[in-house]
């Protein structure tokens, strides 16, 4: 009797429980989905944004509701929408696609360096709070941002080849160009440090690095290329590896696939000034056997030694950390570091020397090595 009792309950039990099972809410087949691969965002009116989403496939669009689009081709499809948040331009520009707007795969965002830092700020931090962006694998910055996402309000046709190799071909994007989101985001809020981004460069279907665009806090402060670009490379390990020409016996020699690790030491502070030391240990391939080694080794470790501190000029001028010492600096020694005061004003007074050991490698396999 007891059994017939606890039957019923336990069968409304188990009903209850059915609403409460995991599934796949709001889940869309792929075929109904319109992927983005790359987001562009940059200034618009009245202190809002311009939002460009950019599909590697052909979208159909259905009746435009507003904003701007072209069908380029077969494989690429490209709108965009003024809107004062990420989530309102996904709103507005749904309606004019024939799928649903899907973020899970951005590949490429591109943030334009006109963003005043309110509007870097609330961009980031919607982008933040989008759960989709742990896959992000590419963010780049540039003033403007047609060139790398291939839109354009200007031409009545915008340039179709450039974004659809650099959305689609992924042989063509190294992994040492990648910069995560949520790093880039972490650097922002951390003391003494110097959040920077690939500014991407497209020359002959292939992704290279053309500047390093550095942010202090959230404003953009300004991009390092050539000399001081190759010292950034080289100081702060990112992964794109050099490459130097030195004159040497009355014709250039040349160390290609050169790749930098940096050790970087705080020694003292002296009336207010903390002094450093910057330790590369880099590694190239000579391209021929030169009789001339320990001049080579000489000579292109001092090369080395010259575009790291290019890169600390142009970077003092700009009041910027690229190599983060200050945020070392805050974290082993955070009551040294309160007490330096603003850390963009102590920076340009620093004393940091660079040291190099180079070793090289010629044709047969000799190693040779000179520190500076």
């Amino acid at each position: 009797m007891k059994m017939k009792k606890t039957r019923p309950l336990r069968l409304l039990f188990l009903l209850a429980l059915l609403p409460l099972l995991a599934g796949c809410w709001g889940n869309h087949p792929l075929n109904e989905r319109a992927i983005v691969l790359g987001l562009g965002i940059s200034p618009g009116p009245r202190g809002e944004e311009t939002y460009t989403f950019v599909f590697p496939t052909a979208v159909a669009p259905a009746t435009p509701s507003g904003g701007t689009s072209t069908n380029l081709s077969q494989s690429l499809y490209v709108t965009s929408t003024t809107a004062a948040t990420l989530g309102q331009a996904v709103a507005a520009v749904q309606p004019s696609l024939s799928r649903f707007l899907y973020l899970g795969q951005l590949t490429l965002i591109v943030l334009s360096d006109r963003l005043a830092p309110t509007q870097t700020r609330n961009v980031l931090t919607d982008l933040n709070n989008m759960n989709d962006l742990d896959q992000t694998s590419l963010l780049a910055t540039a003033p403007s941002v047609r060139p790398v996402v291939g839109f354009s309000h200007v031409l009545e046709v915008p340039p179709v080849y450039y974004p659809a190799r650099m959305l689609t071909c992924y042989s063509c994007q190294p992994a040492d160009l990648q910069m995560p989101f949520w790093k880039f985001f972490a650097r922002l809020h951390t003391p003494g440090a110097t959040a920077w981004l690939p500014f991407l460069r497209v020359t002959h279907n292939r992704l290279s690095i053309g500047g390093v665009a550095l942010y202090r806090h959230y404003r953009f402060a300004g991009v390092l290329s050539g000399p001081a670009l190759d010292g950034f490379v080289y100081g702060n390990g990112l992964e794109e590896r050099g490459s130097i020409a030195v004159p040497l016996g009355g014709r250039l020699v040349s160390l290609s696939n050169i790749a930098a690790s940096c050790r970087k030491h705080f020694l003292a502070v002296a009336g207010g000034v903390p002094a450093f030391t910057l330790d590369i240990t880099a590694t190239g391939m000579a391209d021929s056997l030169s009789p001339f080694a320990p001049a080579l080794s000489r000579l292109a470790g001092a090369a080395v030694r010259r575009k790291v501190e290019a890169t600390l000029v142009a970077a003092r001028r700009m009041g910027v950390d690229p190599f983060s010492l200050g945020a070392d600096l805050a974290w082993a020694d955070p009551p040294l570091f309160t007490r330096l005061g603003d850390w963009e004003k102590v920076f340009p007074r620093a004393r940091i020397r660079v040291r190099v050991d180079l070793n090289y490698y010629s044709p047969p396999g000799l190693r040779l090595s000179s520190k500076l």
